[in-house]
């Protein structure tokens, strides 16, 4: 499955760096194939992921701003339906 990690860091100008001494890995080569190939990525590398960044796991799977969950939400209080707000 592809991540937008790289992506949304350098939306967020947060560096690969930061996310890689975050996690504790050993080599920086491996943790960007990795980043390329996230089926070897544990849960919890994903939840240290997504809270250096800001955002949720789920969030990792969008490109920056395109996320359902980028913005704000609310249920009507009517339908009960999702209501997507996005402040620029």
């Amino acid at each position: 499955m592809k991540l937008y990690v790289k992506e949304i860091a350098k939306s967020k100008g947060i560096s690969l760096t930061d996310i890689f001494n975050e996690l504790g890995l050993k080599s920086y080569p491996s943790f960007l194939r990795t980043l390329d190939n996230c089926d070897n990525l544990k849960f919890k590398q994903l939840e240290i992921i997504a809270t250096k960044l800001g955002c949720t796991i789920d969030d990792l799977k969008y490109e920056p701003g395109t996320s359902p969950t980028s913005g704000r939400s609310f249920k009507c209080p009517h339908c009960g339906g999702d209501i997507h707000v996005t402040l620029d």
